[in-house]
């Protein structure tokens, strides 16, 4: 699709909710979720500011982006895109697509551009999908209860820390923790995979990753598993995958790490394509009749 032969048209949306005082006062707030699947959504004739920060994560199929500074990328399967308050933006799909999307404002996100974390000429972002689909299943476990705005602030942040994190080592002799194998695999079997002794093996991997190699290994084990879950496997099929002792220590494992149980994730993993509303004054999940809020 060639997208550079159109007029340039710009309009704003004005679609958004007031604030709580007490989310004002956080200078962070959450102003909306919703997720779109298997849509056509072609690319739009006008570019649009939509007057709040997005991030837009395509879950599956691929399209284009576009915007006003003249960026222009091809989004695919697992990218996500960043919309600024005042930056024109248009993107859409070639052929049919899933998106998921999280809509917010605040002070403390003007603070974090002008420290350059992130910056309007750099809204792609590769593999952030999973980052928003994260945020995503979090904010629906939250309930409307005094304090629910800090949490959803938390969750913000946490977003962005994924965003900004590293996707991979660069350390060539630790490619071999790569391999799905590496699961199964004990402390002086990595450090022979690695070519390395194990007290060598365990400076390296602790310079790379900031964390012991046991941990590492968890680490691992704990985002291929919400893969695994995202992908219609069961709690014990996914202790299988991972290497576990048994399904048990898994899910003593899993809830260490998140919080929460792996049942409860997988639920989510299901439910969260039909996101329900919560009460008047709080971030909502968008309904089918609220989709063009963030589109078009």
């Amino acid at each position: 699709m060639d997208i550079s032969k159109s007029i340039m048209k710009i309009y704003r949306s004005e679609n958004r909710r007031i604030p709580l005082p007490e989310e004002t006062s956080l200078r962070l707030w959450l102003d909306r979720t919703g997720m779109r699947k298997q849509s056509n959504d072609p690319m739009p004739e006008n570019f649009r500011r939509l007057g709040l920060y997005a991030a837009v994560a395509v879950t599956a199929g691929k399209g284009f982006y576009e915007n006003t500074a003249g960026e222009r990328a091809a989004l695919r399967t697992g990218d996500a895109i960043l919309l600024f308050p005042e930056e024109g933006a248009r993107y859409g799909s070639e052929g049919i697509w899933s998106t998921a999307w999280i809509v917010w404002d605040g002070a403390e996100m003007e603070e974090l551009l002008r420290n350059n974390y992130f910056a309007p000429a750099a809204p792609i972002l590769r593999q952030g999908a999973a980052a928003v689909l994260e945020a995503l299943r979090e904010l629906r476990i939250l309930h409307p209860t005094p304090g629910a705005e800090l949490a959803r602030k938390a969750i913000l942040l946490k977003m962005f820390a994924a965003f900004l994190a590293p996707r991979r080592h660069s350390d060539p002799r630790l490619d071999a923790l790569e391999n799905p194998e590496s699961f199964f695999w004990s402390l002086s079997e990595a450090a022979r995979r690695c070519s390395l002794s194990v007290p060598h093996f365990r400076r390296i991997v602790h310079a790379a990753f900031s964390m012991s190699p046991a941990h590492y290994l968890l680490h691992r084990k704990m985002l291929q598993a919400r893969e695994l879950f995202d992908a219609g496997k069961t709690v014990k099929e996914t202790a299988e995958a991972l290497g576990f002792r048994n399904e048990f220590h898994f899910r003593r494992k899993f809830k260490e790490y998140f919080g929460h149980p792996p049942g409860l994730y997988s639920r989510l993993s299901a439910e969260i394509q039909h996101p329900s509303l919560v009460k008047s004054g709080t971030p909502c999940y968008s309904t089918e009749k609220e989709k063009e809020s963030v589109h078009d």
